[in-house]
Formats: C-alpha cells, sequence, structure tokens
C-alpha cells in the first residue's frame, strides 16, 4: 500500500474508534419542552432557577434530573427526570466495538432522559381553601408536615408544621 493510503486508512481507524456511535447521533444532551397550565410558572432544574413556561430545557444525559414548577397560588410539582440506556447504543456495540461504548458512557450519549416532555397541570391551592381541618396538637407530636395526595396517591400540597409554645 501507498503511504498516503496507509495514512488515510489509520486516520479513518482512529476517527472510528475514538467516538461512540450515541455521541455522533443524538450528543450527550437532550432537549425537554415544558409546558404548565396555567402558564408562567417557574421552572427549577436541580435547584436551579432555569426560567418560565413554557420553555424548552436542554439537559445532560449523564444525570438524573429534579424539574420543580412553582407558581403563586398553586402547589408545587416535582417531577424526577431518569436516565435509561439508549437504543443507539445496540448500533455502537455492532459497528463501533468496545471503545465507542466507552466514550458513549463517559459522555452520557448512551442514555437517554425519560420523560422526553412535561405536560402538567398545576392544582389550585384555593381548591383546598374551602376545608377545614381540625387536629389535636397532642395526636401531632413530632409531625413535621401534612400531605396532601391527589387521586394518584401523589401530593398535592404539603404543609410544614412548626410549633411554638
Amino acid at each position: 500500500m501507498k503511504p498516503f493510503l496507509t495514512r488515510a486508512l489509520l486516520l479513518f481507524l482512529v476517527i472510528r474508534l475514538s467516538t461512540g456511535c450515541a455521541t455522533i447521533i443524538h450528543g450527550s444532551s437532550q432537549t425537554m419542552n415544558v409546558v404548565t397550565n396555567p402558564a408562567d410558572a417557574e421552572v427549577w432544574v436541580d435547584g436551579m432557577r432555569s426560567g418560565l413556561s413554557p420553555t424548552r430545557l436542554t439537559l445532560s444525559r449523564k444525570e438524573h434530573h429534579l424539574i420543580t414548577l412553582k407558581k403563586e397560588g398553586y402547589s408545587d410539582v416535582n417531577v424526577r427526570i431518569t436516565k435509561k440506556v439508549s437504543g443507539w447504543l445496540l448500533g455502537n456495540i455492532i459497528f463501533g466495538g468496545l471503545i465507542g461504548c466507552g466514550v458513549d458512557f463517559i459522555t452520557g450519549s448512551a442514555y437517554k432522559l425519560t420523560p422526553d416532555r412535561l405536560d402538567v397541570n398545576m392544582s389550585s391551592v384555593s381548591q383546598l381553601q374551602d376545608r377545614t381541618l381540625e387536629f389535636d396538637s397532642a395526636e401531632l407530636d413530632g409531625v413535621e408536615e401534612i400531605r396532601f395526595l391527589n387521586g394518584n396517591g401523589q401530593p398535592e400540597m404539603v404543609v410544614d408544621l412548626s410549633w411554638t409554645e
């Protein structure tokens, strides 16, 4: 083989083995649309404010994320975004080998985030205000919060309790 062809083939193999299939196909970050009803809810990602809904987030595929939606007069909503192994990794196993798979896992490209879109109907706190709750404080000794659950058993409203004597 001529030296030029040898170098070109070697360069091709180095490039081919130094990147992962998923890294090339969908990258190490993922965009997610967040839409709330009502609109203009604060969107927090991993404890940092990211804007108002509706919005489009760019999230790292390497990590799980916690998205919190806040709006005055409405119960906060927390959504856990989890990472799962992406189907693109199979292509890398077939065509890229172990090095490509390693690159995909290191960059986070081996994962996809779920859910990939958030459409949230927020619950108005006023829906709970017409109810009267009475507790005997002796029965609440050591209780730090009261959770109001929706029909799915998820917290709709959490009331933090602090006692003074």
